[in-house]
């Protein structure tokens, strides 16, 4: 929009700035060629007058003989001659030039005409008739040059009415230019500073008025910041309902182990008789049970702060992947009556620099989801394979599978697909988890899945290589899309 504008804006300046120019060169070529046309009338008509004197003045001195009259005529006659010379010095047209060449050939054939008359000879009718042929002659050059003047006179007037309508067309630009700078103020007003000022007055309103959204309006690039300003306030609102939902979640799971701690130490009460041995044991069992599970609680929340901060803890060995696949499938080989784990490994061992036991908890959670969302059933796969410098496991269930606009977003923290219409268990931290650790070994986490036809979760892992310095993950990562296909 500004550029269109000033392209607009710098086109009537420049169009101003050219009539301007034009219009001052004109009116100064204008008032020459006016001067000159004016002072060579004045000449012109110098010229007749002087013509008439000296016709007055010969034709006095045809019929007296009188010696003043002669005198007259002499001194007219070199009037005429000086005039036409000062008229050819002053002389800036071609026709001009042109016209005075036969204006003084016609003077001199008049004056010379007058000098041959002889009294003695001709009688004085017979020098009228000859004085009047010649003069006409004459004089008609000098009307000839008169109305040469006179046409450039009109001439100069047309281009004087042209210089108006130039004049005129300056102001009309010079009106366009003002109309077109008010034109771009009220539209920077309406497309850019008023937009902006709204998007400015909903951000302030933001921290007081959760719900606050700026108005889509104005120029491009501002609805592009208030568009981003809206999503971000979504995304925002959305972690806030997540984290509420999250510490509903870790308060009920928090309500069992207490409560299974207080009904402990209520039959233990310092009030109330001890219980037998038998007894005793199995509170100080259920109470260590619950003390663990705090502690795993307590863990998973650390990991998850130590994990957005890219300090996750590592201790890396080489190790055999295909045993640590076999450890998640014998622990969850006997979880479930309908869900079988199937293993799908090489003869040749898969070894890869790693955390064995924060691989194994990548596997437990993956295969603890794959059961969780197979509500019908069926066989959880896990195959391990080399792919050049990586080693990759796949973790594959038959179950409900994730809608293709939720695979990002499952990977961010409290966040849970919300294609199920069971009641899934969970807070929605396993996989973000999952994938800061394998960030953290400098893998990869990735899915593929098609709705009603299960999922498959990969890890990629280096199969070699020192990953003693943890690897810092990004804030929300976000996973590589795979080719979609069913599996």
């Amino acid at each position: 929009m500004l550029r269109r504008a000033g392209t607009l804006v710098g086109g009537l300046t420049l169009a101003g700035v050219l009539a301007l120019l034009a219009s001052s060169l004109y009116l100064h070529r204008l008032t020459h060629d006016l001067s000159m046309t004016v002072e060579s009338l004045r000449l012109a008509e110098q010229i007749q007058a002087e013509l008439l004197a000296h016709h007055h003045a010969a034709v006095l001195g045809s019929l007296s003989g009188n010696v003043e009259h002669a005198r007259m005529v002499d001194a007219a006659g070199d009037r005429v001659l000086r005039t036409l010379s000062w008229a050819h010095g002053h002389a800036s047209f071609d026709g001009e030039h042109e016209i005075l060449r036969s204006l003084e050939d016609g003077v001199r054939a008049y004056l010379d005409e007058v000098a041959s008359l002889d009294p003695a000879s001709t009688t004085v009718e017979q020098r009228a008739r000859a004085l009047a042929r010649s003069f006409d002659v004459a004089f008609d050059g000098s009307e000839e040059l008169v109305e040469y003047h006179l046409e450039q006179a009109r001439t100069a007037r047309r281009r004087a009415n042209v210089e108006a309508g130039v004049a005129v067309g300056g102001v009309i630009v010079a009106l366009a230019l003002i109309g077109g700078m008010m034109l771009l103020a009220r539209t920077l007003r309406k497309e850019v500073f008023a937009p902006l000022m709204s998007v400015d007055a909903a951000m302030r309103a933001y921290p007081h008025e959760r719900s606050t959204r700026a108005p889509d309006i104005g120029a491009t690039e501002v609805r592009g910041i208030a568009q981003a300003f809206n999503a971000l306030a979504g995304e925002l609102q959305t972690q806030r309902d997540n984290q509420m939902r999250f510490l509903a979640g870790v308060a009920h799971d928090l309500r069992s182990p207490l409560g299974a701690w207080k009904i402990a130490c209520d039959a233990l009460g310092a009030s109330r008789p001890l219980p037998g041995e038998a007894q005793v044991r199995r509170f100080l069992e259920m109470s260590a049970r619950s003390i663990a599970r705090l502690n795993t609680m307590v863990d998973d929340l650390l990991d998850i702060t130590r994990g957005e901060l890219g300090q996750l803890r590592l201790d890396p060995k080489p190790c055999d992947l295909r045993e640590l696949a076999r450890d998640t499938a014998a622990l969850f080989e006997s979880a479930s009556a309908s869900h079988a784990v199937d293993l799908d490994l090489p003869a040749a061992p898969l070894t890869a620099t790693c955390d064995a036991a924060r691989i194994t908890q990548v596997l437990n959670n993956l295969v603890s989801n794959a059961i969780k969302y197979s509500p019908d059933g069926g066989v959880v796969r896990i195959a391990a394979r080399g792919e050049g410098t990586a080693v990759v496991i796949e973790v594959q269930d038959p179950g409900i599978g994730i809608p293709e606009a939720e695979l990002a977003s499952i990977f961010q923290p409290f966040r849970r697909s919300t294609f199920p219409k069971h009641n899934i268990p969970g807070v929605g931290l396993g996989l973000f988890m999952s994938q800061q650790i394998l960030y953290a070994h400098r893998g990869e986490l990735m899915v593929e899945s098609t709705p009603g036809h299960g999922s498959c979760f990969r890890l990629v892992l280096p199969s070699g290589g020192d990953q003693s310095t943890p690897h810092a993950a990004p804030e929300v990562a976000a996973p590589p899309e795979l080719p979609r296909r069913s599996t």
